[in-house]
């Protein structure tokens, strides 16, 4: 009774579905009814020929007097089951659901449109037009089994259930997505062109909650939609700077025009819908322009900004192109290291100095040359030499790493260091007490604390060189070693490094892949003018390295670096350097000899550049036809002086 001026108007299959209890109930009234009236068929056709009908006029209403009914199954209702019913009868296996509307009349005083009562979830008694108060006074007296909802559950629940979705299938869609860009790309390039719809999303819906826009149903379909063109406008951008990088072609900007031709056509297709006055028409206008200017944007700006920061440093090409593996490797090395230093730095400030600290250093340095990823290390000691003895240590001087290898030789080594060494902050308390001295000292004060640790036992280690070389190659030697070891009665440990320079190069921080050598050679006791022995030494050093590098730069050894040369020119040039370099016979090209050496259908130049750098004393020339293959052959970093390329046309 309260409900009742609140439902003018209800709907559904309770007068023409009845239960079977209900149909005993109805039948035994009709009994009783007949019962009651005899005479009912008399009295009707009385009346009806009074009013002009004849006798059998009623003959259908006196057969359904005269049947007898009794109680149906519901297969008997079939008729109004399957037509009118469909959206009121809803049969199950195991249960069957019966649907009843109610049409809420609107309260005075409360806002809200009429709504039909149906299912779910609460619904408050507020502002609601009556609905919030029907459902909860339904709720509270509706049997065990029956429920109640309202259509703007129902929207609610879907538009929840279609947002969880849509999370699901663009997380699917991202990872197929990015899985074919990596497949055809590469794995960094993949990135690079994922990057953009990455970032999209983000300002994408940071943009649409601080404008209020929600995402729907319509506009869901149209931001999935735009992503599609997104994925399209990064791949023809990365696309665009591959060919860019392989032929020097300046292509970019004709891509550029395409992509923001086809977003052109976006906004003035459906961007143009902001101006409408409906809502759903306006929410599309505004996802469609602010999905476009975003995906259009980060298209524009984050790829060649990443492969900018890959291909080039300081304006210029990189040697070796930055990947997610030298990355991977030079973030591991560098936060081993960072580890290896805070303990050493936690050691020196518990343990005192001497050889105890300076056999964990050892360990230390032992372990982390080893663990190098990707750069295996060698130590080759041809003459047995045991360290045992006090020696002044010279070495050619590559790379940061180059330290590290000398110090796992064995723990009494004494380094002479630059003054920001000994005294930096993170590791300078390691250095100092490790027994290090800086070289500013000069060599009066280093002599007697060199004098010291010699009586101890102890080897000093001197780069001759004075710095790291700059291209690997043997630099001028200073005569500081050979003065020490003469005033020290100490003899030279010549040691011999290759590699270390292609690994970690001088003003770069990015760890390659590249085999790690440190040979040994023989005590030679210094004689002589300091001068002249510091200049044959020097020479000594430079036959030397060439004997190393003739013997470990093979073209097995070098592929690899040819290999980086042709990374991020486009899928067909990798493809012929993988092919070319699978199939080219090492051995045939380390057998080579003669001063001369062409090459017909050169293709990208690949074999001619692994030539051209095993044997650097052989000239080569290269010819090919096609012009793109020629102009990416010609843009290689790294092109040795005896390699010329012909573009025969």
């Amino acid at each position: 009774e309260a409900l009742a001026p609140l439902l003018p108007d209800a709907s559904g299959l309770g007068a023409f579905l009845p239960s079977k209890k209900e149909q005993a109930v109805r039948l035994a009234r009709w009994n009783a009814f007949l019962e009651a009236h005899p005479d009912l068929s008399d009295r009707i056709i009385d009346a009806g020929l009074k009013a002009g009908f004849t006798a059998h006029a009623f003959q259908p209403f006196f057969d359904v007097l005269d049947e007898v009914w009794t109680v149906q199954d519901v297969e008997y209702f079939a008729p109004i089951t399957g037509t009118l019913g469909t959206a009121m009868y809803l049969p199950g296996e195991e249960k069957v659901q019966v649907v009843n509307y109610l049409k809420v009349k609107e309260i005075p005083g409360q806002a809200g449109n009429d709504e039909k009562g149906q299912a779910g979830n609460d619904v408050g008694v507020g502002n609601d037009g009556g609905v919030g108060k029907v459902v909860s006074s339904l709720r509270a007296s509706l049997p065990e089994g029956a429920f109640c909802f309202t259509v703007k559950d129902v929207s609610g629940t879907l538009a929840r259930m279609l947002s969880e979705d849509f999370d699901r299938i663009g997380l699917l869609c991202s990872v197929i997505v990015f899985f074919f860009l990596c497949l055809s790309l590469g794995l960094t390039m993949g990135i690079t062109a994922f990057l953009p719809l990455a970032v999209s999303w983000y300002w994408i819906q940071g943009i649409m909650g601080l404008s209020g826009l929600q995402f729907n149903i319509v506009n869901i379909i149209l931001a999935t939609f735009i992503f599609g063109m997104g994925d399209d406008y990064s791949i023809f951008i990365t696309e665009g700077l591959l060919y860019e990088r392989a032929t020097g072609k300046k292509i970019l900007h004709s891509y550029k025009n395409a992509v923001a031709l086809s977003a052109l056509i976006m906004f003035v297709g459906i961007g143009a819908l902001v101006l409408a006055k409906h809502p759903a028409m306006r929410s599309l206008g505004l996802v469609t322009v602010i999905g476009m200017l975003t995906v259009v944007g980060m298209a524009y700006y984050l790829p060649p900004l990443v492969f900018r920061w890959l291909t080039t440093k300081g304006g210029a090409p990189r040697r070796t192109p930055l990947t997610l593996g030298n990355l991977l490797r030079t973030a591991f090395i560098g936060l081993t290291m960072v580890l290896s230093m805070t303990v050493l730095s936690l050691f020196s400030m518990l343990l005192p100095g001497g050889v105890f600290f300076n056999r964990i250093i050892r360990r230390v340095a032992f372990w982390a040359i080893r663990m190098v990823p990707g750069c295996p290390f060698i130590l080759n000691n041809p003459h047995g030499e045991d360290f045992s003895r006090p020696a002044v240590y010279i070495c050619n001087h590559q790379s940061h790493l180059d330290v590290l290898a000398l110090i796992a030789l064995q723990p009494k080594l004494i380094f002479m260091t630059n003054d920001w060494v000994w005294k930096f902050p993170f590791y300078g308390a390691v250095i100092r007490k490790a027994g290090y001295f800086p070289a500013s000292w000069g060599l009066s004060r280093n002599s007697v604390h060199m004098k010291k640790l010699v009586a101890k036992g102890y080897s000093i280690v001197i780069f001759p060189e004075g710095t790291r070389s700059e291209d690997g190659s043997i630099q001028r030697f200073h005569r500081g070693a050979f003065t020490t070891a003469r005033e020290l009665g100490l003899e030279i440990l010549p040691l011999c490094i290759h590699g270390f320079h292609n690994a970690l190069p001088k003003h770069d921080f990015l760890l390659r892949r590249c085999p790690l050598y440190l040979e040994v050679g023989r005590r030679v006791q210094v004689t002589g003018d300091p001068v002249d022995f510091t200049r044959g030494m020097r020479h000594t050093y430079v036959d030397w390295y060439a004997r190393i590098r003739a013997a470990r730069e093979t073209a097995a050894w070098l592929a690899p670096f040819v290999k980086e040369q042709y990374l991020y020119k486009g899928h067909d040039a990798l493809m012929e350097c993988r092919r070319v370099l699978r199939k080219s016979h090492f051995a045939r090209i380390d057998a080579l000899e003669g001063e001369s050496l062409e090459i017909r259908n050169a293709g990208c130049g690949v074999e001619a550049l692994l030539i051209a750098l095993r044997h650097p004393d052989m000239t080569i020339t290269a010819h090919e036809a096609d012009e793109e293959k020629y102009l990416t052959a010609t843009r290689c970093a790294v092109i040795p002086t005896n390699l010329h390329y012909l573009n025969d046309v």
